[in-house]
C-alpha cells in the first residue's frame, strides 16, 4: 500500500518495475494508492468489481509475471530492455486481462469492460488532441459522460495526452491488439498442436522485443499438448 506521498505523487494502482541490470534480488511491486486519511485519490478503481481485471494487469499474469520471468529466467540485458515500451510492456497486460476474462463473474466483466472502453477512447482521443480535430473540454466530456470516469481521471487522462507522455496512452490497446494476432495466426499455423502455456513460455522467453519481431519468431515455435 502506498503512503500518502506517495499517492499523491502516483495516484494510480501500478507496479513498480524492478532493476533489470544489475538486479540484486530486487523484485516487482504492485502499488495500491490510499489516497488521504478521509477518501481514496478517487474511486474509479476502489470498487470490488474491478479488482481482478486490475490484478490480472499490474499482478500475473500481468506485469509482475512479465518481469519476474525476466529476472528468473535469465533473459539477456540487451533483450530485457531493447523493446521496453509501451507497445510490449502494457499490450501484454491487456492481454493479460483477456485471459482471466472467462474466469470473470459476471459484475468483474463488466468492471473489465469499463477500463477497455477507457483504453479504446485513448486510441483516437490522444492523437485527435494532437490534430486539433477535438477540444480539451471535448475530450473530458467523453471520459466522463460516454465512458463514466470520474472528473478526476478525466484530467489525469489529459494531462498524459498533452503534457506528460503525448503518444503513450493508445500504446495499450495496440500492443494488446498486435498480441492477440500473432496468437491467432500461431494458433491457427498449429492447429491441435497449439498449447496456450507453450505459446506463453515463448512470449515470456524471449524478452521485450518489438512484436514484429516477435511474429517473426512465433512462425516457427513448435508446440504439442500430447
Amino acid at each position: 500500500m502506498a503512503d500518502e506521498a506517495e499517492s499523491a505523487s502516483q495516484p494510480v494502482p501500478h507496479l513498480d518495475t524492478p532493476s533489470l541490470i544489475g538486479n540484486k534480488g530486487e523484485r516487482p511491486e504492485f502499488v495500491v494508492p490510499v489516497g488521504s486519511k478521509d477518501k481514496l485519490a478517487f474511486d474509479d478503481f476502489s470498487y470490488a468489481a474491478s479488482a481482478k481485471s486490475l490484478t490480472a494487469h499490474e499482478g500475473r499474469p500481468g506485469h509482475d509475471l512479465q518481469f519476474s520471468a525476466i529476472i528468473d529466467r535469465g533473459v539477456s540485458i540487451i533483450r530485457a530492455n531493447y523493446a521496453f515500451n509501451s507497445v510490449n510492456v502494457e499490450g501484454w497486460a491487456l492481454y493479460a486481462e483477456w485471459l482471466m476474462e472467462p474466469s470473470m463473474s459476471e459484475d468483474e466483466k463488466m468492471g473489465l469492460m469499463a477500463s477497455r472502453m477507457m483504453r479504446n477512447a485513448r486510441m483516437f482521443l490522444d492523437p485527435e488532441l494532437q490534430l486539433g480535430k477535438i477540444t480539451p473540454t471535448e475530450a473530458k466530456r467523453v471520459i466522463t459522460e460516454d465512458i463514466g470516469m470520474s472528473p478526476q481521471w478525466a484530467d489525469l487522462e489529459l494531462r498524459r495526452y498533452m503534457w506528460d507522455s503525448p503518444g503513450q496512452a493508445p500504446s495499450y490497446y495496440y500492443g494488446y491488439l498486435k498480441l492477440r494476432k500473432i496468437r491467432e495466426q500461431t494458433q491457427s499455423r498449429l492447429g491441435k498442436d497449439f498449447a496456450e502455456r507453450c505459446f506463453h513460455d515463448a512470449i515470456l522467453d524471449v524478452g521485450l522485443v518489438p512484436l514484429g519481431i516477435l511474429g517473426e519468431k512465433m512462425q516457427t515455435l513448435q508446440c504439442s499438448k500430447r
